[in-house]
């Protein structure tokens, strides 16, 4: 009976420490958990596509990517997105006759917080999307061009002018970078050079890739094109 007596004591200690201790595992995950649907694009290829993330306090523990080249509406995460690009991605492949390692950049997204208990809903934009958009703006006027004049050696020349002109710095940076070279700065070029000790380069960089993209959107002829490359090298 003692024996008995003691063996009951043992299992309701450990059933007492297993409730206590899938209470504070569900409460760790509880009071982290995130689910977040967000908006991306590919900047190398103009592939959009949608991201699943399921965190528990910062850390990704799944993730699902669905490439789609269209919005998904009034409430979804593309609402806080700059445009998805009317162009098809398999123009990417045509050109280099390779496939795209897609490097997602992220835009728009809508958080849940909670995994069964309902908890906050928050939606706003990363600034990863916005930091490429010129890039974007650039390889969409590419692939127009393609599409109208299918020279593919023009083509790949022309994406690899892109894609080494890109400017690389800080998204605060880069932000300002652009907003001077559009004029749109309230800080002097001295100024902004004491900001960013590369600014130069970096101004120069965006005015070549806003150029290139506006004379890109403007050709009418191979010719043309055969011009700007030349045009765009001896700059």
């Amino acid at each position: 009976m003692a024996l008995r007596t003691t063996r009951t004591r043992r299992w309701k200690k450990r059933l007492i420490v297993a409730i206590v201790v899938v209470f504070v595992a569900w409460a760790v995950v509880e009071t982290g958990y995130e689910a977040l649907d967000i908006s991306a694009i590919c900047p190398k290829c103009l592939q959009h596509a949608y991201i699943h993330e399921v965190r528990v306090h910062g850390i990704c523990v799944y993730r699902t990517v669905r490439p789609r080249q269209h919005a998904g509406g009034i409430m979804s995460s593309t609402t806080f997105s700059p445009p998805i690009p009317r162009v098809s991605p398999a123009l990417y492949e045509q050109i280099l006759n390779e496939k795209c390692r897609h490097d997602y950049q992220y835009g728009g997204f809508g958080c849940s917080h909670g995994l069964l208990l309902p908890g906050a809903h928050e939606d706003g934009a990363y600034g990863q999307w916005r930091a490429c958009q010129l890039r974007i703006d650039a390889t969409k006027a590419l692939y127009v061009a393609f599409a109208r004049f299918q020279n593919r050696a023009l083509a790949a020349e022309t994406y690899h002018r892109i894609d080494t002109t890109v400017p690389s710095a800080p998204f605060g940076c880069l932000m300002e970078a652009v907003r001077f070279a559009q004029g749109n700065s309230k800080w002097t070029a001295a100024e902004f050079e004491q900001f960013s000790p590369e600014g130069a380069k970096l101004v120069q960089a965006i005015r070549d890739l806003i150029d290139l993209n506006g004379k890109l959107n403007a050709l009418e002829s191979e010719d043309e094109w055969e011009a700007l490359l030349r045009d765009f090298d001896g700059a």
